[in-house]
């Protein structure tokens, strides 16, 4: 028995100088984040960052919540998603969103990767968008968009934006 003790011990004392080296800090810091943003249970106040890029032939869009201490939170409420071109509607959407809709996700590259606790719409393909808009032969070559969010929690509006080019 005191022979498992010590090993446990040895082990423990390995992994923590094992986690204090470059490495091994790359390692465990996402599965440290991942835990830490899941046990957040804060109401959001706030929408963080709406994020969209283009990804192949459509739009991918996200979007983070904060608590009113700036702690990435996750939320109930419905969410409200509008596309504008040049002021006009292009494409809308309304969904029902829980808390467990949230992931935590690796975003960014390089020295702006980190992890965050994000609710996604997923893509939207470039087709989709015109399809909710016949009337129009195509969005127009230069596809300078803007993407409104609304999220009603609790009797409040929680409201972020952002421009893309697609």
């Amino acid at each position: 028995m005191q022979t498992w003790k010590v090993r446990g011990l040895t082990a423990l004392i390995l992994l923590g100088v094992g986690a204090m080296s470059q490495p091994g800090w790359s390692m465990l810091a996402p599965l440290l984040s991942a835990v830490t943003l899941s046990r957040n249970t804060n109401p959001p106040a706030y929408i963080k960052e709406v994020v969209a890029y283009k990804e192949g032939d459509g739009l991918v869009i996200y979007l983070t919540m904060a608590d009113a201490s700036g702690a990435l939170t996750r939320g109930a409420g419905f969410l409200e998603v509008t596309i504008r071109e040049d002021g006009q509607p292009v494409w809308a959407t309304s969904v029902g969103v829980s808390p467990e809709h949230f992931q935590t996700a690796t975003v960014g590259l390089g020295a702006f990767e980190r992890t965050t606790l994000l609710y996604t719409l997923g893509r939207i393909r470039q087709q989709d968008l015109l399809l909710a808009q016949p009337s129009r032969a195509a969005i127009s070559r230069s596809h300078h968009l803007t993407i409104e969010v609304t999220f009603l929690t609790q009797g409040r509006q929680l409201k972020g934006t952002q421009d893309v080019w697609l």
